[in-house]
């Protein structure tokens, strides 16, 4: 009896796994390019910033559809931009290993698809208002005088 049990519990985990969320993560990394210091948001919610080389990451949960996500910075428009969304191949190897049950699965947890783009560059454009300001320039005034 202990050995049925056991046959069943092993069959029914099998059959509810599926590929893709056996072999890629529920999230994924990505990447951004951008001013020094600027926040990455999506909604209300800040993913992500910018160090001071401009570089910054945030690991975001995939999801069927694509997200608009905004950055923005101090001085500079609010720029929105999209990550995309893709269809997953693996998740086609439902069918030969897990039948459309595993394709469900891959399905509500966001694994039959991933972010096309990990890597993104985001251009900002200054406000009008700061570019009617003057700039300051911060280096000493240069001597009359000639080094000896």
């Amino acid at each position: 009896m202990r050995r049925i049990i056991y046959l069943l519990m092993v069959v029914i985990s099998l059959s509810m796994s599926s590929c893709c969320t056996l072999l890629t993560s529920s999230s994924q990394q990505i990447y951004f390019n951008a001013p020094p210091q600027t926040r990455i948001y999506y909604g209300n919610q800040l993913i992500a910033r910018t160090n001071d080389e401009g570089v910054g990451n945030a690991r975001i949960k995939k999801e069927v559809n694509s997200k608009t996500l905004m950055a923005k910075k101090k001085g500079y428009q609010n720029t929105p931009f999209v990550l995309q969304s893709r269809f997953n191949p693996l998740a086609l190897g439902n069918f030969v290993i897990g039948g459309v049950l595993g394709f469900i699965v891959d399905f509500a947890t966001g694994q039959i698809c991933y972010w096309d783009n990990d890597n993104i560059c985001i251009e900002m454009e200054r406000n009008n208002s700061d570019a009617t300001e003057p700039r300051r320039d911060n280096a000493l005034p240069l001597s009359d005088e000639e080094d000896e």
